[in-house]
């Protein structure tokens, strides 16, 4: 028993050594890599470049919040003030959007994307 027990085993982890490819994968030529399309290189679209040109840049938040009855602090409404930052993402076809504000709703942090 303790013999089918260890050829088994013996069989078990040659067969596992064996199935594993030890084969390099061959290096590609430099024509090769400068083929391939990279998608980091991607140009920034005529619509994003649209909306950067609106959107991007420093803004400052005036908020007023309408009257929520059963909300906690504003039952009456409220009003904030903040800041909200938006950058150029990735080859520009992405925008990020940071914003901090304080209101009569406490502090709020938050961060967004906008893409074509």
């Amino acid at each position: 028993m303790r013999m089918r027990l260890l050829i088994t085993t013996l069989i078990a982890v040659a067969a596992f050594g064996l199935a594993q490819d030890k084969a390099k994968p061959a290096a590609k030529s430099q024509q090769q890599q400068q083929a391939a399309p990279n998608p980091m290189n991607v140009p920034q679209v005529p619509e994003m470049a649209r909306l950067e040109k609106t959107f991007a840049g420093s803004w400052s938040l005036d908020e007023k919040f309408e009257a929520m009855p059963g909300m906690p602090g504003m039952d009456q409404g409220g009003t904030g003030k903040g800041r909200e930052t938006i950058k150029r993402g990735p080859n520009g076809n992405s925008l990020v959007a940071d914003l901090t504000s304080t209101s009569t709703m406490g502090p709020f942090t938050g961060h967004g994307l906008m893409w074509w």
